[in-house]
């Protein structure tokens, strides 16, 4: 059996799914006022915010800002031309590997599919599907 409270219609059938219609959201109105709250930040955000936050730097030519992952680039190269084997290794590492690039390569079901639809351009009909 359902309750029927005492402000609502003899209509109107209360259950799951089917509050009361006083309790119901006001049009208009949301369900949720105050919004979800801000997403907490992960390692990576916080590290890349602090990276990225800018910094005074003195040098020869006077103060200016840069960011912080400047800041440390700069102080890595200068390490390196004092002679720290460290420093030196990482940027050299750093260097061939931005040069290597990954070569390209196929896989297998892909490269069967390639060389079925070369044949059929070899033989001379048209690709059945033409979309892109």
């Amino acid at each position: 059996m359902t309750r029927k409270t005492k402000m609502q219609d003899a209509d109107y059938e209360v259950g799951y799914g089917k509050p009361p219609k006083a309790r119901q959201f006001k049009k208009g109105l949301s369900g949720n006022p105050r919004g979800r709250p801000p997403k907490s930040k992960n390692m990576n955000t916080l590290l890349d915010e602090e990276l990225d936050r800018l910094i005074t730097l003195r040098d020869g030519n006077g103060v200016r800002q840069i960011s912080t992952r400047e800041a440390i680039v700069k102080q890595m190269i200068q390490g390196a031309l004092k002679g720290d084997l460290r420093q030196l290794q990482f940027l050299f590492r750093h260097l061939k590997r931005r040069n290597d690039p990954e070569p390209f390569r196929v896989a297998a079901e892909d490269e069967a599919e390639l060389k079925a639809k070369l044949a059929r351009m070899m033989k001379g009909g048209a690709d059945e599907d033409q979309s892109v």
